[in-house]
């Protein structure tokens, strides 16, 4: 599965369970009738394991995307730092990691 359709589940994920927890604590605060607040109970624990179940997949999704942009493209790759081993493009001056000044 992509990181973003992870993130796009775990969304869609939150939204449901919201939207199945928040009816569920309005009724059970304004009913008075006892079988009417077990359905009440059921929307709010089923809307509240569905959320709590979308936080892992957008935990995961958030950190697959931020690694896959923070990554240099091997097409990029120009050479490595002489001090550190980083990677450099054609166009750097200054390695990215390190701060040394790169020999062109």
């Amino acid at each position: 599965m992509t990181p973003k359709a992870m993130r796009t589940l775990g969304t869609i994920m939150l939204i449901v369970g919201i939207c199945m927890a928040v009816p569920g604590i309005i009724g059970l605060v304004t009913s008075d009738d006892f079988d009417i607040k077990e359905i009440f109970v059921l929307f709010y624990l089923f809307g509240t394991l569905i959320g709590l179940g979308s936080i892992p997949l957008l935990i995961v999704s958030g950190i697959k995307i931020r690694n896959a942009e923070n990554k240099t493209a091997r097409e990029e790759i120009y050479g490595y730092c002489p001090k550190c081993g980083n990677p450099r493009r054609r166009e750097d001056t200054f390695c990215s990691n390190c701060g040394t000044q790169l020999p062109y």
